[in-house]
């Protein structure tokens, strides 16, 4: 039988040419991986601290308090400063790795220097500024480390590793008898508290970040500190689009009304709705209640034994209807609130502290939502586990009024809504974008706003196919 050799070497080249594409196409995507993934590479001080401990951590506080601030470098270069400092009777013993900040330097005519934040160089009206770069410690950048102590008799208190750029992440190690225990901590909530570890808590003194995460891999939530800029790039665009939307919002028909901040979010649904439908949501079916009620035809919100009115539930019965049209028109199947699954209710904590100061381990209550306090933690973890997800929320306030014989009592009514959209940067940095009626807020100044307030929660995925109308 005749070969063809010339099929053969078509067959050859185009092996070739595929297996090259392929290589071509997978490096790609894993150069664009590591170009967006947010997750920081942590300096790491454990090569340091081998020969600290006898100079500071077995020191006793009156020493320590005597020693002098010390340059130490590990085995790949990375520069870290010890140092102590104490606050709130504790002494904490500081392992901080070198952090360059840019300023600029700002110089008038006559020669006199003046430092400020910054990263363009301007030269105007007599006066030249330059950016530098200066040295900064920060003891609560990635790749810092602390032992805590008691000022007084120097007993240690916990060890504390920061691994993510949001100092309010991070994880503490407390001595036990014959093992140790783990808190991690996400802005004040504790998403894994008390956990036990089997290691004596000299080991700690030496352990790197890695091992400390390979230890307790499966104890510990560390998947909260994966994060993939590249996840959110629907919900950035979004939050771009409102902002630069919303200074001609006051054109709206329903803008000045008293619906306004429930339209508002009708507004932002509409615009994903629209491109898959052809139409909007319509009014009726948003007002609908979506509140169970009791044998006895009463509807009672959680914790209280008051019966309410549905006209309480507002918001609440507005958010969850928007939500079951949105997942409606991206399914094409038809969902109402309670098929939807839109409804947030993530136990992501075993215990916060309330507005009170009060230690609370359950942070979610049924058709409430959550304390205001803990919507920082819970949408940092909701931004990790849901990273293409926006949320609607609805406010419940604490109303003060007067019962049929004149004896002040307080009504829990849902009186506001807003948006949120939580996201990371390309330098794994937290966000989260708040817009109610129409102005924007940061997480915290909102949290301030509604303190002492819950929020109920209904969840949305972000699109980029988002298309709200314009008041021009």
């Amino acid at each position: 039988m005749k070969k063809n050799h010339r099929t053969d070497k078509k067959f050859c080249l185009f092996c070739i040419i595929f297996f090259v594409a392929g290589i071509v196409f997978l490096n790609a995507q894993a150069s664009r991986k590591k170009k967006v993934s947010a997750e920081p590479e942590i300096p790491e001080s454990a090569f340091c601290r081998k020969e600290l401990i006898e100079k500071w951590f077995l020191q006793s506080p009156e020493i320590l308090r005597q020693s002098e601030p010390e340059s130490v470098q590990n085995a790949v270069g990375d520069y870290f400063l010890v140092r102590q400092e104490e606050k709130d009777g504790q002494m904490e013993i500081i392992v901080a790795p070198l952090v360059m900040q840019s300023v600029m330097l700002t110089e008038s005519e006559g020669g006199e220097a003046e430092g400020q934040e910054g990263s363009r160089n301007l030269a105007s009206g007599g006066t030249k500024t330059s950016e530098i770069r200066i040295e900064t410690w920060p003891k609560d950048s990635p790749g810092s480390w602390i032992l805590y102590k008691d000022s007084l008799s120097g007993k240690n208190l916990r060890i504390r590793y920061y691994f993510v750029p949001d100092s309010g992440v991070y994880v503490d190690f407390f001595p036990g008898k014959e093992k140790c225990f783990a808190d991690f901590v996400i802005f004040g909530a504790t998403a894994a508290g008390r956990v036990s570890v089997p290691v004596s808590f000299n080991w700690f003194y030496t352990a790197s970040f890695e091992d400390v995460s390979r230890l307790t891999r499966y104890t510990l939530p560390w998947n909260y500190a994966k994060v993939f800029s590249y996840s959110y790039d629907d919900v950035k665009q979004m939050t771009g689009l409102i902002r630069s939307l919303v200074p001609a919002l006051h054109k709206a028909p329903w803008f000045a009304t008293e619906n306004a901040s429930l339209d508002f979010l009708k507004w932002i649904i509409d615009g994903l709705v629209k491109p898959l439908t052809g139409g909007i949501t319509l009014y009726e079916p948003l007002v609908g209640s979506t509140i169970k009620k009791n044998d006895g035809g009463d509807t009672k919100l959680k914790g209280s034994l008051r019966t309410i009115p549905d006209t309480h539930y507002g918001p609440l019965n507005y958010i969850r209807n928007l939500a079951a049209a949105a997942i409606s028109a991206r399914t094409d199947i038809v969902y109402y609130y309670d098929t939807s699954g839109a409804d947030v209710k993530t136990e992501a904590f075993s215990y916060y502290t309330d507005a009170s100061g009060i230690p609370r381990s359950t942070g979610y209550a049924a058709d409430s939502g959550y304390p205001a306090e803990l919507l920082k933690p819970l949408f940092y973890v909701l931004a990790v586990t849901e990273a293409d997800r926006f949320f609607l929320g609805a406010v419940r306030q604490s109303i003060p009024a007067s019962s049929a014989n004149g004896q002040p009592i307080e009504h829990q009514v849902f009186t506001a809504a807003a948006a949120f959209f939580p996201w990371f940067d390309t330098s794994g940095v937290f966000h989260v974008s708040v817009f109610e009626s129409g102005i924007e807020y940061t997480l915290d100044e909102f949290a301030d706003k509604y303190r002492g307030c819950f929020v109920s929660l209904v969840r949305v995925k972000a699109s980029k196919e988002f298309y709200p109308d314009k008041f021009e």
